[in-house]
């Protein structure tokens, strides 16, 4: 099972937060199959990132391979050994 619970990444630009991703909820069983859709800027990559560990975030938990759970910013390292089972292809699918 992946799964995220208030998953939340912004960036600092002009003195405020731009977010990328808020609030996002999800469960995804192993096996199951999943369509990310929505319209050019509206964070598709960003969540695909986060989801395979190739990219942080601020706020919230990510759980993965093995219950193995992840939470906020700098809290998983790039060498993780979660993020080796993972592989997220350039066609946008996640595969572990």
């Amino acid at each position: 099972m992946l799964s995220t619970h208030r998953i939340t990444k912004w960036v600092n630009s002009g003195g405020g937060r731009v977010f990328l991703l808020r609030d996002i909820n999800m469960s995804i069983a192993r096996s199951e199959f999943v369509s990310i859709m929505g319209p050019s800027g509206s964070g598709k990559s960003t969540l695909l990132n986060v989801l395979g560990m190739l990219d942080e975030f601020d706020e919230g938990n990510h759980a993965g391979i093995h219950h193995v759970e992840q939470r906020r910013r700098h809290d998983h390292p790039a060498s993780d050994p979660l993020r080796k089972k993972m592989q997220l292809t350039e066609t946008g699918s996640l595969n572990y």
